[in-house]
């Protein structure tokens, strides 16, 4: 149930007969103690507008699994989209922390390092 919601969420959230699926789907998983399911979840609310919703589920998984980069990329992408500067720049650094240089970015990484420098400078 996790994959197909993710892979809705990744890849069919235009269709909004599919993203109300999903979201009807993992109703079953929103006890999960499960970062990654929770993850799910709230990008699939992100992508669904539920924004208030995203960020309760997204918060929890970050709670759960601080260490989790990828949920951290989502929060930072949606207080970004909020205009919540601050709390963007926070999750989105948190995404790109520990990320080997070695290996080829994942696309997420690719993404916070844009929303990143989008961000007014600090003073």
């Amino acid at each position: 149930t996790n994959n197909l919601a993710a892979l809705v969420a990744d890849h069919a959230f235009n269709d909004k007969d599919r993203l109300n699926q999903a979201l009807q789907l993992v109703k079953t998983l929103a006890k999960s103690d499960s970062a990654l399911v929770l993850d799910t979840i709230g990008w699939l609310n992100f992508r669904a507008g539920n924004i208030p919703d995203a960020i309760s589920f997204l918060k929890r998984a970050v709670s759960l699994n601080p260490s989790v980069r990828v949920v951290n990329y989502h929060l930072g992408h949606i207080y970004h989209r909020t205009g919540d500067i601050d709390l963007a720049r926070q999750y989105l650094s948190a995404a790109l922390a520990k990320a080997d240089s070695k290996e080829e970015p994942q696309p997420f990484e690719i993404e916070a390092k844009k929303l990143l420098a989008s961000l007014p400078k600090t003073e």
